[in-house]
């Protein structure tokens, strides 16, 4: 019933006469376009997508072995070598927000392309 052609996957509905955009306030099966006049069906998809970073609390692999990877004036980010998650300088102990206290990372190098 619903071919694969170049109207999937979009974040709208798009008439597959006109290719007029219309948005969607509800789920609905189908839908008359207000550009031509014209009906058409719909499928709604709901897609699940998972991301995924280590552990290094539960691996027992503390503390965090922070790698300074971008800075924008203020704001520095920090990958952890083992792990991969990423904290900002305002995340660390001593800022405004802690997420880690200083027992939980150590620095451990430079990585900045300037």
């Amino acid at each position: 019933m619903f071919p694969a052609i170049e109207l999937w996957g979009n974040r709208q509905a798009v008439c597959p006469y006109c290719k007029q955009k219309k948005e969607m306030d509800e789920m609905l099966p189908s839908s008359e376009c207000e550009s031509c006049g014209k009906t058409f069906l719909i499928r709604t998809r709901f897609i699940t997508e998972y991301d995924t970073v280590g552990d290094c609390d539960a691996n027992g692999e503390m503390p965090h072995r922070l790698v300074l990877t971008w800075t924008n004036g203020e704001s520095k980010k920090y990958s952890c070598k083992t792990c991969q998650a990423e904290y900002y300088n305002w995340e660390l102990s001593g800022s405004k927000s802690p997420r880690l206290n200083s027992q939980e990372y150590v620095l451990v190098e430079v990585k900045i392309d300037e």
